[in-house]
C-alpha cells in the first residue's frame, strides 16, 4: 500500500493513497490483500445544500469554537472561494491577529453537520468541512486562537 504524509495541525498523519472512487464519490484505497477501505468519508458533495444554511451552521461553529474574544470576530462571505460541491466558503478574522482562516461550511441542515462525537452520532453520516483546506468534521475543525497565527 502507499502511504502518503499529510500535515495536520497538530503533528504528522499517515493516510493510504486513493486509487478508485466509489459511485457516492468517496475515496476508495485498494491494500495490498485486495481489501477496499474509504477514505476521508464525508468528502462528497453536499446534497441540497443553501448558503442560508451555511451561514446558519457557520454562526453556531463560531459560537462552540475556542477562541477568545468570540465576539470580536469577523465573518465574511467569499464565494470567489467556494469548492461548488455545497460548501461554502467564509473567512474568519481575529481582530488581534494578521491571519484570517477560510472555512469551507457545508449547506446542510446543522443537525446533518455537527458532529460533536454525542452518544447516537455516526460520523459516517457527517459531511466533511474545510478549514484552511484540511478535510475536517465539526468537533476536529473547531478554531483556536492558534489557527489565527502564522506559527
Amino acid at each position: 500500500m502507499k502511504i502518503q504524509v499529510r500535515r495536520k495541525r497538530a503533528g504528522i498523519i499517515y493516510q493510504p493513497s486513493v486509487n478508485k472512487i466509489d459511485e457516492d464519490g468517496n475515496g476508495i484505497a485498494e491494500l495490498e490483500d485486495g481489501r477496499l477501505i474509504q477514505v476521508n468519508p464525508g468528502t462528497q458533495p453536499v446534497l441540497d445544500a443553501t448558503e442560508d444554511q451555511a451561514k446558519v451552521n457557520m454562526v453556531q461553529f463560531l459560537t462552540d469554537s475556542h477562541v477568545t474574544r468570540k465576539s470580536h470576530l469577523g465573518l465574511f462571505r467569499r464565494p470567489d472561494q467556494d469548492y461548488g460541491n455545497g460548501r461554502f466558503a467564509f473567512e474568519v478574522c481575529h481582530p488581534e491577529y494578521s491571519v484570517g482562516v477560510i472555512v469551507q461550511m457545508p449547506g446542510a441542515p446543522l443537525d446533518k453537520v455537527r458532529y460533536m462525537m454525542i452518544r447516537g452520532q455516526n460520523i459516517w453520516n457527517f459531511p466533511r468541512l474545510y478549514v484552511n483546506d484540511l478535510s475536517l468534521v465539526w468537533c476536529h475543525g473547531l478554531l483556536r486562537d492558534s489557527d489565527f497565527t502564522d506559527d
